[in-house]
């Protein structure tokens, strides 16, 4: 019996042609609900031809304008993939980076296939990576090439057209999730064929019905409406307040799945993700958003002596990258440690916290 037999069909497809629309929409790196007005033109011709149907390149709105460089207005648009890279340039990217720039992205195989030189210096090629249901401000375009803005993160560059889409969402009610697992997979139904690999830790995803043999089904921006997920691999998200931390091992946990992930510089995937990725990563399962970037621990929180540093704490130090990690409590009655991904290392590591020199510590997040 399939899942709509049950009563799971909340998530149906909007169709338009040329259209306003007001649509409430999550965005995984806001705190709050976004409202968007949408002007343009229509993703899909007809419900008919595309339900079910994976994107396609002449689909995109944005593939059916002028090849030129062209204004947009500032209209919204979501990302559709589980982790798009946000490069510095229009088609900066190259034919080693076909897994990273197509739909679904393959994140695993692309940054096993760069070299330790593409994984450590690529700022001239990549701003940072923006998850699934990331609302972004479409500001320009060139020949299949979109120019965004995270309003949230406050940083611009550009992803291929067809990892954007104009939103299309569910109806009915949803509740937010974040997902807990360091990966997990969406697919067409309660262990059917997987439609989006590689969703990464802290992707907020709506969860639109009830679960179904520890199944539930999440809204997707796009055509394949919805999507299912295992229970297992999502946490509710923290809406209003800070999650109450019941201990050190507790906040050390989403850290430490991390620990073995490479280090990509401007990463944020279980693929491959930088030092703040990983704290923004982290601290996103309590309900605390942090800056992308940190530069220096005043951005996060008030700097505490680093004699009374704590599981939890931010750590800043002294290196060529000006790294920055996590104190982490490993169990087992061990010393204090921290986690961070080492460029040198090629991975994120783990070590004690005595062999960081003239460390800076800062407290985000309380707990008793």
């Amino acid at each position: 019996m399939s899942p709509t037999q049950h009563g799971f069909q909340n998530a149906s497809l909007s169709t338009f042609g040329h259209y306003v629309e007001l649509i409430p929409a999550w965005d995984p790196l806001c705190d709050s609900r976004v409202t968007c007005y949408i002007v343009g033109e229509s993703f899909f011709d007809s419900e008919a031809d595309h339900v079910g149907q994976p994107h396609r390149h002449n689909q995109s709105p944005f593939n059916k304008r002028d090849p030129h460089v062209t204004s947009t207005s500032f209209s919204p648009a979501v990302i559709t993939v589980s982790s798009a890279t946000l490069w510095t340039q229009p088609h900066v990217w190259s034919d080693d980076d076909r897994l990273a720039v197509g739909v679904p992205v393959a994140l695993r195989d692309w940054v096993a296939g760069l070299s330790p030189h593409q994984r450590h210096d690529s700022d001239d090629r990549i701003v940072t990576q923006l998850l699934l249901g990331s609302v972004v401000h479409v500001l320009a375009e060139e020949s299949g090439a979109v120019q965004v803005n995270d309003p949230v993160l406050e940083v611009t560059g550009w992803v291929p057209s067809e990892q954007l889409t104009t939103m299309v969402q569910s109806d009915g009610d949803y509740q937010p999730f974040l997902v807990s697992s360091t990966a997990t997979a969406i697919r067409d139904e309660p262990g059917g064929d997987v439609i989006m690999p590689g969703v990464s830790m802290s992707t907020r995803l709506r969860v639109v019905g009830g679960a179904y043999r520890g199944w539930v089904p999440v809204s997707l921006p796009g055509p394949n409406q919805p999507g299912w997920v295992p229970e297992r691999d999502l946490k509710p998200e923290p809406t209003d307040t800070v999650m109450p931390v019941a201990g050190s091992l507790e906040i050390s946990a989403p850290a430490l799945q991390l620990v073995g992930l490479p280090y990509v510089r401007g990463g944020v995937s279980a693929y491959g993700l930088d030092s703040g990725a990983l704290l923004w990563m982290t601290f996103r399962q309590f309900g605390l958003p942090l800056p992308r970037y940190p530069r220096w621990q005043d951005e996060i929180a008030p700097q505490v002596d680093v004699a009374s540093t704590r599981p939890g704490d931010v750590v800043f130090f002294k290196n060529p990258e000006e790294e920055v990690a996590m104190a982490v409590d490993i169990g087992g009655n061990e010393p204090l440690h921290v986690v961070y991904a080492s460029p040198d290392a090629g991975e994120v590591v783990i070590v004690p916290f005595d062999d960081i020199a003239e460390p800076q510590v800062c407290r985000p997040l309380e707990f008793d």
